[in-house]
């Protein structure tokens, strides 16, 4: 069974676009609509998985977490969406990021 990494998103519009964050570990990623923003945070996550699998490293272990402002927008956010994203082929073993995301309006 994998393991299952809880985590949660804020989205929001931003300046160009919308932006997907991901609150626990400081990684967030823009698209033209909030489904591109999250198909892009899940691009980024699985990218940043492999580069530290390759480096040796447990998945996202240099980042910190967002700055508080994104914590802020999220906990304001009413409604959210829970999707997984599958870091086990990146990482070697069975690991699976589970994403809890809130929109911004």
């Amino acid at each position: 069974m994998a393991m299952a990494w809880n985590l949660s998103v804020i989205v929001f519009r931003g300046d160009f676009g919308w932006v997907a964050q991901c609150l626990e570990i400081d990684l967030g990623a823009q698209g033209e609509s909030v489904e591109a923003s999250l198909r892009d945070l899940q691009q980024t996550m699985v990218g940043q998985a492999m580069v530290d699998a390759t480096a040796g490293l447990a998945p996202f272990s240099d980042f910190k977490p967002a700055p508080a402002w994104y914590h802020e927008q999220y906990e304001a956010a009413a409604g959210h969406a829970v999707f997984d994203v599958n870091l086990g082929p990146v990482t070697g073993r069975p690991l699976v990021a589970r994403l809890t995301v809130r929109v911004s309006s």
